[in-house]
């Protein structure tokens, strides 16, 4: 069953079938391989076949669907060679940003982070999946805000929609719960000011993200396969 959400007034209808359709791809309601029909996703919506021609070709360029001439357009397959790139990318780019947030974290911004993780565990004690990784995400852009990477952040969200849906089947392998206690434990080091165990922990959190990335290709290899299909 496809999420839907409601159109906002600054969306496009083109825009609005590319959020819609890459959010049920992030969230796996639709699965690699599937097969989307145009006319479905017509009715669904409620809007003509051309902005969601337009929407799947944007999704193409991304790699998220794959189009094939004379048979359909279908659901990529996670490439785990893009997310392995990204981890690498986001290791680097975070362990960097941990030593700039103990130079720069002020009284405010320690109070939205610890906001931020009580929020956390108020979704996962409520069953909320969905909810606790956005508010997972905003913590980390938290970071990026702090250190006034705020364009940096934009490129890495950009780049990170193939990671995602690892992120959504990685919750089915480990308790949240340890996460949002990195998430603890990085705040009380920047706290701190000590430099080296932001750093370290920082790496940990990312190192724990490629062990369930190394778990999700044994549990979920029909999921796993090239973007271009």
């Amino acid at each position: 069953m496809l999420e839907i959400a409601p159109r906002q007034n600054n969306q496009s209808l083109k825009q609005y079938v590319f959020a819609t359709l890459s959010q049920n791809i992030v969230r796996l309601n639709l699965k690699p391989g599937e097969k989307l029909n145009e006319a479905e996703i017509s009715e669904l919506l409620g809007i003509s076949r051309t902005p969601i021609r337009e929407a799947l070709l944007d999704l193409a360029e991304k790699k998220l669907v794959v189009i094939r001439p004379r048979s359909g357009t279908f659901v990529s397959f996670i490439d785990m060679d893009i997310v392995s790139q990204f981890l690498y990318l986001r290791t680097v780019v975070e362990r960097d940003l941990s030593r700039m947030a103990c130079d720069c974290l002020s009284p405010d911004d320690i109070d939205r982070l610890h906001e931020n993780i009580a929020i956390q565990k108020y979704y996962y004690e409520t069953s909320k999946p969905n909810k606790l990784l956005e508010c997972d995400i905003r913590f980390h852009g938290e970071i990026y805000r702090i250190c006034k990477k705020e364009f940096l952040s934009d490129v890495i969200s950009s780049l990170s929609i193939h990671f995602d849906r690892i992120r959504y089947l990685s919750m089915t392998k480990r308790e949240f719960i340890l996460k949002i206690s990195e998430h603890e434990n990085y705040l009380h080091a920047l706290e701190n000011g000590d430099v080296q165990a932001a750093m370290a922990i920082s790496d940990e959190h990312m190192a724990h993200t490629f062990e369930d990335y190394e778990w999700i290709k044994e549990a979920f290899p029909h999921y796993i396969g090239s973007s271009e299909g």
